[in-house]
């Protein structure tokens, strides 16, 4: 049988704040990717003579 080593508590808070981070930096960069493909399918739209007008 064994045994767990004891916890450190420092060592668990930096394990949670970069899982944390980590997690934040997934949705930044889906966020990123998604900006992008609507400015690629925006420029798509104006090579192709469509322009899209905003409601005043």
């Amino acid at each position: 049988m064994t045994v767990d080593p004891p916890k450190d508590e420092q060592l668990e808070s930096l394990l949670q704040e970069v899982s944390r981070t980590l997690g934040e930096n997934r949705r930044f960069l889906q966020a990123l990717k998604e900006d992008r493909i609507d400015e690629v399918d925006d420029l798509a739209d104006q090579e192709n003579g469509e322009e899209t007008f905003e409601e005043l």
